[in-house]
């Protein structure tokens, strides 16, 4: 605990004694030292959970000259003029508190409680990238990452799952984030411990990683904060929150700013303060519909139903600053400003300092239909993922190109890119290459016979109608008399198979890519024979 409070430049330690029936002498001692010693590295100790029993053992130690307090909530409310201190990490706040017992209990949070196991391998920050410089570009997928690079296109290692976010952090290093969090160690993606509370909701709305090295973190009601080796949860409710967050960003020179559906909170220097969206526009109400965005000159971009909302620093004037012909469903900025969003069948992007610019999709300016993810460089370049590849906007006019199956490494759709200052000279467009595959199907040992088949790269195991019903791009077959199938034209990737029989949809095969599915151009894979006699036991 010690090194902890030392290490995390703790204020505040709050000893929460719930569930304790009672604390004779002898057993006092031991929060009684760990007070002292506290108190010699400069933090201040609250006792939480104090019942009459334990007020008598305590009464006879040094332990009433403490601080104390009914329950944790009465603990935070007692020192909640540090909260907003605590959040970028200042020295005098808030900054560890004791969960609830049934939490201390599981074995997760027992495992975020020990430095050394974490922090030996942890990676350290990186120089921040400088704008204008060129840098890597990096694309998720479903279940994988891809660099581009000098080098071409480059599959990290490691594994992640369900990656829907992509962010550069202000450590320098590359960010997932899907079911859980990611970051790029330089050798391989790894995976950031769970906190206690993401162990029990499983859900992380946004995330910022600071130049220090820490990474904070918004869950539901909670602010998450990890230092490297130890997780420390703050309960929004537990001062006077009462919606549920959706992004925090901690700036390079400690500024904060959180984000709900409702209000943008700062907190710069000594001043705090909270912008109330709800009052922006009587007529339209304002409310986040994705996390904001804090841009180089310290200005906040959010969206909202009718467009682009941009709030002054410091939580000051709140303006329109672009109302699209179609609702946008994304936003990104680059190191240097720049901000691209997209729509169900445009790209918007502006350069810093510039003006608005509109892109077609479906075959208009560009080949992408259904734009899922537009993110800037700064170079005036809009980098887009769409349900049928990659496409490369400006500068000027230039459109450069990878649909699906162009790229072996993209095997699968991309969800989000992310780009490192000016980003990398680019590969040349490419053409899809195609090739064949095929299989047999059976129940058991009959032959499944003009049943339909369908492949796609995202197969669901939980659906509601069919297993490729999220998928964008879908390839379909049909089984002969002898329950044989072939598809062609598939783009180059790796795909699951399922199969309708009788009526109902079975999952014949998942695949992986770079797994046991390995495509080559205008050659025919051979799935093999497949059974789906266990999804009918």
């Amino acid at each position: 605990m010690l090194p902890a409070l030392q290490q995390g430049r703790k204020r505040w330690l709050i000893l929460d004694l719930t569930g304790c029936s009672a604390l004779d002498e002898t057993g006092a001692h031991g929060p009684d030292e760990l007070s002292a010693a506290a108190g010699l590295l400069g933090v201040h100790t609250v006792l939480t959970g104090i019942n009459f029993s334990l007020a008598q053992g305590c009464a006879t130690a040094s332990l009433s000259t403490r601080s104390a307090a009914r329950s944790v909530g009465g603990g935070m409310r007692g020192i909640a003029a540090a909260w907003w201190v605590v959040l970028v990490g200042c020295t005098d706040g808030v900054s560890a508190y004791a969960p609830k017992p049934e939490a201390v209990a599981k074995p997760e949070a027992e495992a975020v409680a020990k430095p050394a196991e974490v922090a030996v391998r942890w990676p350290s920050p990186l120089p921040p990238p400088r704008p204008g410089e060129p840098g890597a570009a990096y694309l998720a997928m479903r279940d994988g990452v891809v660099r581009l690079d000098g080098d071409g296109f480059t599959r990290l290692p490691g594994d992640t799952e369900a990656v829907y976010s992509l962010q550069i952090g202000g450590d320098g290093r590359l960010w997932a984030l899907g079911r859980e969090l990611w970051v790029y160690t330089g050798e391989a993606m790894m995976k950031l411990p769970d906190s206690p509370v993401h162990t029990e909701y499983g859900m992380i709305s946004g995330f910022s990683a600071t130049p220090g090295g820490e990474v904070w973190t918004t869950e539901l009601y909670h602010i998450g904060r990890w230092d490297g080796a130890v997780w420390t949860m703050f309960d929004w409710r537990e001062i006077g929150g009462d919606e549920q967050l959706f992004g925090v960003h901690v700036d390079p020179s400690g500024d904060l700013l959180i984000t709900s559906n409702k209000y943008v909170r700062f907190k710069s220097g000594g001043a705090r303060g909270r912008v109330d969206l709800g009052t922006f526009d009587r007529i339209y109400p304002a409310v986040w519909l994705d996390p904001a965005l804090m841009a180089p000159d310290r200005s906040t971009y959010g969206l909202d139903r009718r467009g682009l909302l941009r709030v002054a620093p410091g939580g000051g004037e709140v303006t329109r600053v672009f109302e699209p012909d179609t609702s946008i469903h994304r936003l990104a900025l680059a190191s240097d400003g720049s901000i691209a969003a997209c729509g169900a069948s445009r790209v918007y992007g502006r350069r810093s300092g510039g003006a608005w610019r509109t892109w077609r999709a479906n075959g208009g300016d560009f080949r992408g239909e259904e734009p899922e993810w537009a993110a800037p460089d700064d170079r005036g370049r809009v980098w887009v993922a769409a349900n049928n590849g990659v496409s490369v906007l400006g500068p000027g006019d230039e459109v450069t190109e990878w649909p699906a199956g162009s790229v072996p490494a993209l095997s699968e759709e991309v969800t989000s890119i992310a780009v490192v200052g000016a980003g990398p000279e680019l590969p040349a467009s490419r053409e899809v290459v195609t090739g064949k595959i095929r299989g047999k199907l059976t129940l058991g040992r009959e032959p499944l016979v003009g049943c339909e088949v369908e492949l796609c790269a995202s197969l669901e195991r939980e659906f509601v109608e069919r297993p490729c019903e999220r998928a964008r791009l879908t390839y379909t077959g049909e089984t002969d008399e002898k329950g044989r199938w072939i598809v062609r034209d598939v783009p180059l990737g790796s795909y699951g198979v399922s199969v309708r029989v009788r009526g109902r949809w079975e999952i014949a095969a998942f695949t992986r890519p770079y797994g046991r599915m390995i495509m080559r151009a205008n050659e025919v894979f051979e799935y093999g024979p497949l059974d789906v006699s266990p999804g009918w036991r």
